[in-house]
C-alpha cells in the first residue's frame, strides 16, 4: 500500500475518528485534486468548501499548492502548513470578493442551498475563475431500481426539494448563475446488494467509464465550470 494511501487512512480514522472514504470514493477525490491542479494557473488561490477533514485540501497541498483555504460548518479539519481553515456557512463566507482562482465545493442536496451558494461563489471567484462543484443525484441508478420495484427511495427528511436535484436542473442553475459548463461527469454507481463488489474487486475503471458515458446513473454529479464575466454574458445564448 502506498505511503499516500496510508496517510489518508490515518487522517480519516486514527486522528479524526471518522470513517475512511471507500476506495472508489478516494480515487475520485484524488481525480478531483488532479483536475484542479491541471486546470489551475501557477500558484492559484484555492478554496475548498465543505472540506470536512480536508482530504482534498491535503491532496492539493501534496501537489505543491501553497495558497489553500478550507471552509466547513464543523471544525474537524487537520491543519497543514499551507492551509487556512474557517468555520462558516457556504452561503455567507467571510472572504474577500474576487480573491480565488479555483473553488471546489460539494455535498449539495437541495436546490435552494445550491442557488444561494453559487451566488456566493460567483462573487468570490476572480474573472474566468474555475468552479468544480458536486451534487447528490436523485435520479441515480439505485433510485431507478427502487422505483421499478414499486419501492420508495429514502431521502433526508430535513432537506427541501431534494427530489428535484438531478442533471438537468443542475445544468440550468449553473447557467442561470452565470457559469459556463466545461465538463460534467458522474461518480459512484450504487447497485443494491452488489455495489460493494465493484470496490472489492477493484473495478474502478467501470465506475469511471459509466460516470463519463452516463452521468445520470451515478450517485454524484460533478461539473467543471468557468465564471462568465459581464462582457461575455451579453453574447451568451440562453439555456
Amino acid at each position: 500500500m502506498s505511503t499516500k494511501k496510508l496517510y489518508y487512512i490515518k487522517l480519516w480514522t486514527r486522528r479524526l475518528k471518522i470513517r475512511e472514504p471507500s476506495r472508489v470514493r478516494l480515487i475520485t477525490l484524488r481525480r478531483y485534486a488532479k483536475l484542479i491542479s491541471f486546470m489551475s494557473k501557477s500558484s492559484p488561490i484555492i478554496l475548498d468548501v465543505g472540506c470536512g477533514s480536508g482530504t482534498i485540501t491535503h491532496m492539493l497541498e501534496s501537489e505543491d499548492h501553497k495558497n489553500l483555504v478550507g471552509i466547513d460548518l464543523v471544525n474537524r479539519f487537520k491543519r497543514g502548513q499551507n492551509i487556512s481553515f474557517i468555520v462558516a456557512e457556504n452561503t455567507h463566507l467571510p472572504l474577500r470578493r474576487k480573491s480565488f482562482d479555483v473553488i471546489f465545493a460539494r455535498k449539495f442536496v437541495s436546490i435552494p442551498d445550491l442557488e444561494e451558494s453559487l451566488k456566493e461563489f460567483y462573487e468570490l471567484l476572480k474573472d474566468h475563475g474555475i468552479l468544480v462543484i458536486e451534487i447528490v443525484n436523485v435520479k441515480r441508478l439505485k433510485s431507478r431500481i427502487f422505483e421499478s420495484l414499486g419501492l420508495t427511495p429514502t431521502y433526508p427528511r430535513n432537506v427541501l426539494y431534494f427530489p428535484h436535484l438531478h442533471l438537468e436542473p443542475f445544468k440550468k442553475i449553473l447557467y442561470q448563475k452565470n457559469f459556463v459548463i466545461l465538463r460534467i461527469e458522474g461518480d459512484n454507481v450504487l447497485i443494491p446488494l452488489i455495489g460493494n463488489l465493484i470496490s472489492f474487486f477493484r473495478l474502478d475503471i467501470l465506475q469511471r467509464v459509466l460516470g463519463q458515458l452516463s452521468p445520470t446513473l451515478c450517485l454524484h454529479l460533478f461539473a467543471i465550470c468557468k465564471k462568465q464575466t459581464v462582457a461575455h454574458l451579453n453574447n451568451t445564448v440562453a439555456y
